[in-house]
């Protein structure tokens, strides 16, 4: 008697067609690189779908960029300029490598999703179900904006097919929170050090 193999279903085909021609792989990113930057670097080229930056979940790595993104447009247009403009383009002291998100390489990101969504995204099954990749991704730099980082210039080249107007540079620059005025009423007290030894005044009884 011969034992029955039992083998795997296979998962249904993702509609590949649609988003093919839209989604990028982000790739050979420097760890110093943050999440908001690159998400408002490739957001320069158009509204967005999605936005994958993956994380090291274990080892002595354990919470760093892994090197990559996943990045899916709205348009195949605004995906293609994004590919051209930016593959090849030295960030970091490293050369971004940019191309299309592939079968193998979205098997690769599913099976190492490393790091569970931020707290600012993260809630109730039911909740994040109603949540939009665009809500995500609104939520992502309403909190990240918060946080200080350095700056980062990305030149970019004028084949972008905009205007001449348009700068072919763009600089995120992340503005420091200042304290804010005095109220009104405040009074600035001045304390002056004495090498005298402190006495506790008297007050005569009457």
């Amino acid at each position: 008697m011969t034992a029955e193999v039992t083998l795997p279903v296979p998962l249904p085909p993702k509609d590949s067609a649609r988003t093919d021609d839209r989604r990028l792989w982000v790739g050979n990113l420097d760890s110093r690189l943050r999440e908001y930057q690159l998400l408002k670097m490739v957001e320069n080229f158009g509204p967005l779908v999605e936005f994958d930056f993956l994380y090291h979940r274990s080892g002595p790595q354990a919470g760093q960029p892994r090197g990559y993104a996943f990045v899916t447009f709205e348009s195949s247009k605004s995906a293609q300029t994004a590919m051209r403009v930016l593959d090849g383009k030295i960030i970091l002291g490293r050369r971004m490598a940019v191309k299309w998100a592939h079968a193998q390489d979205e098997s690769m990101f599913e099976r190492n999703k490393e790091k569970p969504a931020p707290p600012i995204l993260s809630g109730g099954k039911a909740e994040t179900s109603q949540i939009s990749k665009k809500s995500k991704i609104a939520a992502l730099e309403a909190k990240l904006k918060l946080l200080e980082e350095d700056h980062l210039k990305v030149d970019l080249t004028p084949d972008v097919g905009a205007s001449a107007a348009r700068p072919t540079s763009v600089t995120y620059a992340f503005i420091e929170r200042k304290p804010g005025p005095k109220p009104q009423g405040a009074t600035n007290r001045s304390y002056h050090s004495s090498s005298h030894p402190y006495h506790k005044s008297k007050t005569s009884k009457k």
